[in-house]
């Protein structure tokens, strides 16, 4: 078992929470709620999971607060969750908007 003291102060100076429960929630949520990664691959799965269709390495640096050295991600609930929402709306919305405009 590793520890990653780097995280827990990061976290600690943050007052960030640590979310078990990777669940997508639409509605506002605590500002202080984070998601721990373990790995750039780990992350990208949560974003495709929960509909994200093209992400890269690159898109999900962008999401990222903090990487340690020992190679967890630690990322703003908030700031994922309304990134997958924006993309999914964008998705289903503007297609039907060019359909209608023809």
């Amino acid at each position: 078992m590793k520890i990653d003291l780097e995280k827990m102060i990061f976290m600690f100076i943050f007052k960030l929470k640590k979310v078990k429960n990777k669940d997508l929630i639409n509605k506002d949520c605590d500002v202080h709620l984070a998601y721990v990664f373990n790995s750039h691959e780990e992350c990208k799965n949560y974003f495709i999971q929960h509909g994200y269709t093209d992400i890269d390495d690159q898109m999900v640096d962008e999401y990222v607060m903090r990487t340690t050295d020992k190679g967890s991600l630690i990322c703003l609930k908030k700031l994922c969750d309304n990134a997958i929402a924006r993309h999914i709306n964008n998705n289903v919305l503007y297609p039907k908007i060019l359909k209608h405009k023809k």
